[in-house]
């Protein structure tokens, strides 16, 4: 409350890396005159376990709307394309609850690399820095074995392409060790691709800014009868995701419904629909009322 005093007259903005374990705690944080906003790590740590995700977003959004920001990724844990089952199947995982997060009030945060569908780096155990890896590096491990676990293969540097340490520096070393991506998972090679993970993202991040509702709107998390797939109305806009493995139905509020974004890619946007819609697995839809 103190550090409210000091930072509004700037119009300055509080966000808390505080991770309290409770929900009571973390509505202290941001009740009345706290922090504006308070990271909900949960989901950093998180596996792929859909029905558990989605009762945990639902139970800890009724806490707060605005006064949580939700974060997938960070600087602390695994990638989430990595602990989403890796590759393209954990990509098209992180993009779907990536999407529908973005319909939780507060801020969207990505850690940087997420916005490429970045997995976790390969490195070599004699390459580790950051002590909590190294000192969990079993004594049995050959120093030129590829280590995947700790905080270093998250923390590589931002690949702009593929030239030297990824575009970090043109002869420098980057002081954590950064093996070369491959083209595609690099800016570079994502930048002319518009079906990119890199264009996916800032697709999302265009639809969320040019619908206020997603952020300004009241909440009303709808009925849910199927334990993989939640909706949350704001105002003229919906955002329903489907993280089980398995289609299923979505059967939208009354009126016309114009697709606004689909985290698979696979609908156009602009198409309408006036009833029941088919809604694929580990996907996730942002729909606006027209009519």
């Amino acid at each position: 409350e103190r550090w409210r005093q000091v930072v509004d007259p700037y119009g300055a903005v509080l966000i808390g890396e505080s991770n309290p374990r409770t929900l009571d705690r973390l509505e202290r944080y941001v009740h009345g005159n706290g922090l504006h906003t308070i990271f909900y790590l949960a989901l950093v740590w998180a596996e792929w376990k859909p029905e558990e995700i989605l009762t945990n977003l639902e139970i800890v959004h009724a806490t707060s709307d605005v006064g949580i920001s939700w974060v997938l990724d960070n600087h602390d844990a695994s990638r989430s394309a990595t602990r989403f089952g890796g590759g393209d199947l954990g990509r098209r995982r992180s993009l779907a609850l990536m999407t529908f997060l973005s319909g939780l009030g507060g801020f969207p945060f990505l850690w940087e690399g997420q916005e490429l569908g970045l997995v976790n780096a390969r490195l070599k155990a004699k390459d580790l820095e950051d002590p909590i890896s190294t000192r969990n590096v079993p004594h049995n491990d050959d120093e030129d074995s590829y280590f995947l676990r700790g905080r270093d293969v998250t923390r590589t540097v931002m690949p702009w392409d593929s030239t030297h340490a990824n575009g970090f520096a043109a002869t420098a070393e980057p002081w954590l060790h950064a093996p070369l991506r491959p083209e595609d998972e690099t800016v570079a090679g994502q930048q002319q691709d518009a079906a990119s993970w890199l264009h996916r993202h800032r697709e999302l991040l265009e639809v969320r800014r040019t619908l206020p509702d997603l952020w300004q709107a009241a909440p009303r998390w709808e009925s849910a009868t199927n334990p993989t797939v939640r909706s949350v109305k704001r105002g003229s806009v919906v955002v329903v995701t489907n993280l089980g493995e398995a289609g299923a139905e979505y059967e939208p509020p009354a009126g016309e419904w114009e697709m606004r974004y689909d985290s698979s890619w696979a609908r156009l946007p602009g198409e309408v629909y006036t009833g029941s819609i088919e809604l694929p697995a580990e996907t996730s839809y942002i729909l606006e009322r027209i009519g």
